[in-house]
Formats: C-alpha cells, structure tokens, sequence
C-alpha cells in the first residue's frame, strides 16, 4: 500500500509540477530567488547491513541514525533560517513548485529504496533456493502446507467429480462420466476446500412460462486461488462421458431462494469432451470497496452499494449435472433402471426428443400398472418404431424432394452450361471476326493512306502541269499577238513588182496566215505536220495563183520593204513551228499522265 500511494504521489507531483512550469502565469512570474539556489532534502535512504554480527550490526545501526537525525535537524533550521529572511522574498509560484519538487523527489526515492530492498531479497532468496519461484511452486509449496497443518476431513481436494445415474442406489456403482476444473497450463486440477452435501429441492426456469424444481445433492466449495501481479493464470472446466452414457450440463449462477439462473446448457453422450475456458474476475474486498467510495457523493454512494449488492448475489457459480437415463424413465413410466442395458433404444429416444422434438406422450407407456418391465419396454419399443417408421418415410419423402430438387438443379444446371458454352463459342467467333475486321481495318486503313499519298503526288504533278499550262497559254498568247501585229503587214497592194523567188515566199507567207487565224478559232487538237517543211504542190498551186492579177485597193509598195517583211515573217513562221512541236509533245506527256483517269488533254 506504501508503494503504491508514493507511486500515485509521484505521479500527482508530475502532473502538478509540468503544469506549474508550462503555465502562463509561472512564465510571466520573476522570482526574487531562483530554484537552484535552495536545494532539496531527502530524508529517506535505504539502511542494509550485508556483513557483520548482530550486536555490531545493532550498535552501527543506532550511530548511523543518530548523525542522520542530526543532519535532518541541522538541514531544518538551515531552511527556517532562510525562509524567515527578509531578502528571500519567496513568492507564491516559487512555493509551490518547491514544495511540489521535494514530494516529487521524496517518493521517487522512497518507491526506489523499496525497490533496491526488494530486489536484494530476490537475490537472497534465489541464491538460497538455487531457482526463482513460479505461481505454480507457490501452489505446490501451499499444498503441501495444507497436508501438514489441515486435518485429513479439512484439506483442500481436488475438483473432480463422478457422475452416476442413480446416487441413492449404492450398488450401482459405475459412473457415465467426470466432471473436473484444471489449469490449462499445467492440465493439474485446482483445489478446493468442499462443504457438507445437502439433499435441497433448486428450481429453475427453462423459459418465460415454463419453471422446474429438481431434487439434488448440493455441495459448496471454497477456493483460495494464489496470483502473482503480473502472471495470469487460465482454467478450464473439463466434462467427459463414457460410451453409451449422456448426460446434461447446466452452467449458472445461483440466486436466492435455491434458484438457479441458467446461462447455458448442453447434451453430451457416446464418449464426446468439453472444454470450456472460466474468466476469473476479482471483485474487491469490503475495505477497498469502502475506501473507493469514500470521496463520492451520497446518491453515487448507495447506487454502488445497490451495485456491488447485485453483484454478490450473482458471483456464486453454478455447475450442475442431470443424467438423462433416470428422467428417461420417468417420462416414460418404466420402473427405475430398466433402460440401463437398452442402449439402443436409449439412442433412439434420445434422437426422437433431441433431433426431431417428439413429445414424451406419443412413446410413455400407458398400459395396467401391474405388467411386468418387460411387457412395458416392449410396448414402448413399439411406439418409438412406429414413431421411427414415421419419421424415416418423411425422411425419404424429404430424400425424394431433394433429389428431385438435385435432379430439377441438374438440368438447369446442365441447360445452363449448354447456353454458357453456345454463348462462349458466339462470344470467341465475334472475337475472331473483331480480329479479322481489325485486320481489315488496318489494311484499308494503310491502302487509303497509300491512296492519299498518290492523290498527294497527283496533286503536286497537276499543280506543275498547270503552271506549264499557264506557262505555255502564255507563250502562245505572245506569239498569237506577234502573228496579229505581222498579219497586218500581210495586207499586200494588188500589184506587187515581181521580183525573182519571191513569189512561192508569199504564197507560203499566205497559207500560214490561213492556218493561223483557223487555229486562233479551232477547239479541237491541232493537226499540223511536225516537220516544218511545207508541200511543193501547194506551192506550184500557189504559183498560179499568183500569176493572176492582184486587184488591190492599197498603194503601191516597193520590192525591197516587201522581201524584208517576208523574210522576217519567215523567220516568225519558224518558230511558231517549233512552238507547235512543243506543244504537241506537250500534249502526248498530258495524254500519258492523264491515261488512268478520264480526263482528256483538249478538256486540261
């Protein structure tokens, strides 16, 4: 208790001193003094005497106390003498934090000391025992106390118990199953101090509606349970049953008036184990629990008291065990211990009540009182396989609906996978022919970009055609305004002097002139001769035409301007062949590019 008040105090003094130091009121605070110039005083050290007898041990001991004691009044009168001054000027914070330091400081060494003393003992004790005891050691070292100073009727026992079908008929002595609390560790059973057995009459209530009284032995049992602070011990209740023995299991809390409040309940039979984990929670004493609400308020006060009144009532644990053989037989109305060697009907009444909720009614036997026990298990075996019969064709009625059911599930099941393979087999044939147009795709795809790269080239050819087209318009324009200005020249007088060779040069002269005002009106291709050299029968034709008479209204010119100007139309006549020749090539480059399309070089 010690310890654990200078715990709290060190704690409080922790709080208390972090936020007097933190606060705003401390940090704004000037002291007149500082804390380093009054130091603390710890009258508390640890006194251990390892080596030496017991009378010098006793005469250190009283020295060392006496100057210790003679310090702490020299360190008093110290303090007083420098708190009474009047320059020290100690303030309120100062104060407080000084006092809250030396609590501070005075516990941390006192839980310290404690600590060294405590572990110095440790050390002894394991060197004199050669190992360091366990929760279990503790338990066995107690035990063996409890053999030695306990009479034989006194001592704790172990909690295991026997369970029998009839407990007032002695010679049956054969059990059906144990009943037991262990360590789940050590799998030892704990020890219990056991009270006197009682036959009482304990109700309890199956249902809202429903309450039962049962006739049963009573056995109160004491535990003295050792703990360590730190180590946490886990127990077991264990309940085992033989082969062809059942069994009920009730777990409770036990009420006033021999009531029991029922949490759980279980049926074990045919050899089954049942391990369930207990929680052990500590309640605290009546001197603790009067200390904790000492410093709360009177209505807090009564409502823990109500509280922890509930609690009492409800911390008694119950276990209780009801073999199911003798009830059997009462429901039944057979005589006690007739169903002890019909293990199978015992099964089958049990699976009829259990499994299929039969009523006790239907298969008790209803007969005279006065036949014998054989006549009245067989009448009740009839009735339980009659009930059998029953139950085992609405089990195959059952069977057939399911298999039914399985049948029906079946073909669904079937007819489904059937639509999810049709529909796997659509889905992977839309899959391939996603594949294929894919494909398709990116062929076109590629063929169209090949197009657009052609019509690109196209594009770029006629673009140079035309500006050749225009290049060539252009040409042909001067060389038709040439022809005009030269064709003007052309207009001779009638009567021209004849000058020798001169006269087949006009006649030429006049056919080209012909030929150019047709071409200047023509649409279609021209057709002219690529060679450049003109017909000597057109000449000759010209010839005598020529020596007819020339009837001319314009005056008469003289030979010489004459010959110059055919010589100089000669010359225009030449190129304008060429030109021809040029164009014609023209043409045919036109005619060939334009070969895979249906346009023409006359509509270009």
């Amino acid at each position: 208790e010690e310890s654990d008040f200078c715990n709290q105090l060190f704690k409080w003094s922790t709080e208390v001193l972090g936020y007097l130091t933190k606060s705003k009121e401390t940090s704004d605070c000037v002291f007149s003094v500082s804390p380093e110039d009054i130091s603390l005083y710890l009258p508390a050290l640890p006194v251990v005497f390892l080596n030496g007898s017991e009378s010098n041990v006793g005469e250190s001991y009283k020295v060392m106390i006496d100057d210790y004691n003679l310090q702490f009044q020299e360190k008093l009168r110290e303090m007083c003498n420098y708190a009474s001054t009047p320059r020290a000027g100690l303030d309120r914070f100062f104060v407080m934090l000084f006092v809250v330091s030396q609590l501070k400081a005075i516990s941390h060494t006192y839980v310290n000391h404690v600590n060294y003393v405590e572990e110095v003992h440790r050390k002894q004790i394991f060197a004199a025992l050669g190992k360091e005891l366990s929760l279990s050691d503790i338990t066995a070292c107690m035990r063996d106390i409890y053999k030695r100073k306990f009479s034989e009727n006194k001592q704790p026992v172990p909690f295991s118990y026997c369970i029998r079908n009839n407990q007032n008929r002695k010679h049956l002595k054969s059990s059906i199953g144990f009943l037991s609390i262990l360590e789940k560790e050590t799998n030892q059973h704990i020890y219990m101090l056991p009270g006197g057995k009682e036959e009482t009459t304990i109700t309890m209530k199956i249902s809202a509606s429903i309450q039962i009284a049962m006739q049963s032995y009573r056995r109160v049992h004491g535990w003295l349970r050792h703990v360590f602070s730190e180590d946490t011990e886990s127990y077991v209740l264990q309940a085992n049953v033989k082969q062809y023995g059942s069994f009920i299991l009730l777990l409770g809390t036990l009420l006033e008036d021999n009531q029991i409040d029922c949490k759980c309940a279980c049926v074990l039979h045919h050899g089954q184990q049942l391990e369930i984990p207990l929680s052990t929670t500590d309640l605290p004493t009546a001197k603790e629990f009067s200390r904790a609400i000492s410093s709360i308020s009177e209505e807090q006060q009564e409502f823990s008291r109500l509280f922890r009144s509930m609690q009492l009532e409800g911390s008694l644990f119950v276990v209780g065990t009801i073999p199911i053989q003798p009830q059997l037989e009462k429901v039944l109305n057979l005589p006690e211990c007739s169903l002890s060697k019909r293990f199978e009907l015992q099964e089958q009444i049990i699976g009829l009540f259990v499994d299929h909720q039969i009523p006790g009614d239907i298969l008790r036997f209803d007969g005279e009182t006065d036949l014998s026990t054989e006549d009245k298990i067989q009448q009740v075996s009839y009735n339980v396989h009659t009930i059998l019969e029953l139950v085992a064709s609405e089990v195959k009625q059952e069977e057939e609906q399911k298999q039914e059911q399985k049948l029906a599930s079946r073909e669904l099941l079937e007819n489904f996978q059937c639509k999810l393979s049709s529909t796997s087999m659509r889905l992977e044939r839309t899959h391939q022919l996603a594949l294929e147009t894919e494909l398709i795709g990116m062929s076109t795809l590629q063929l169209l970009e090949t197009q657009q790269q052609q019509l690109l080239d196209q594009d770029a050819r006629l673009n140079e055609i035309g500006k050749s087209v225009s290049r060539m318009r252009n040409i042909s324009c001067s060389i038709s305004a040439e022809l005009d200005y030269h064709s003007d020249l052309l207009q001779l007088p009638q009567e021209i002097p004849s000058a020798p060779g001169h006269s087949k040069k006009v006649s030429l002269l006049g056919k080209l002139f012909a030929q150019h005002e047709e071409h200047k009106y023509h649409t279609g291709p021209i057709k002219q001769e690529s060679t450049g050299v003109v017909n000597e029968e057109n000449i000759e034709e010209d010839n005598k035409e020529e020596d007819n008479p020339i009837n001319s209204e314009h005056p008469a010119t003289s030979a010489t301007e004459v010959h110059s100007s055919i010589d100089q139309h000669e010359h225009s006549h030449v190129n304008l062949i060429q030109t021809q020749q040029d164009v014609f090539e023209m043409r045919r480059i036109l005619e060939n590019t334009f070969e895979s399309d249906d346009v023409t070089a006359d509509a270009v």
